[in-house]
């Protein structure tokens, strides 16, 4: 995905979808096809309430704001995978890898 698809897609509640983990894109698939009043990401983060509610654990990635399932492969605690963290780290040292 690119810039493009983000661009397009403003009811994802993140200008960077296409770093999006493959369960938040399965969540938003799925709240965008029960969407009946144009609040897409409210029925999103609804649906992962009730994950969590579940006891499955969602985080919001402290890079590209996405959210994501931390018991996935490459998820910590503040990022959904290494490229975030990469990039996150980088951030915090004050390095701009050209990335979020």
């Amino acid at each position: 995905m690119s810039d493009e698809y983000d661009a397009e897609h403003p009811e994802t509640g993140s200008g960077n979808i296409s770093k999006a983990t493959d369960e938040w894109k399965q969540v938003l698939d799925q709240a965008r096809a029960n969407d009946l009043d144009g609040y897409t990401l409210h029925h999103a983060y609804a649906l992962i309430n009730e994950q969590v509610a579940e006891g499955i654990p969602w985080a919001k990635c402290a890079n590209c704001g996405s959210p994501y399932r931390m018991d996935q492969d490459g998820a910590g605690d503040t990022v959904c995978s290494s490229d975030c963290f990469d990039d996150y780290l980088s951030y915090l040292n004050g390095v701009h890898r050209g990335g979020v």
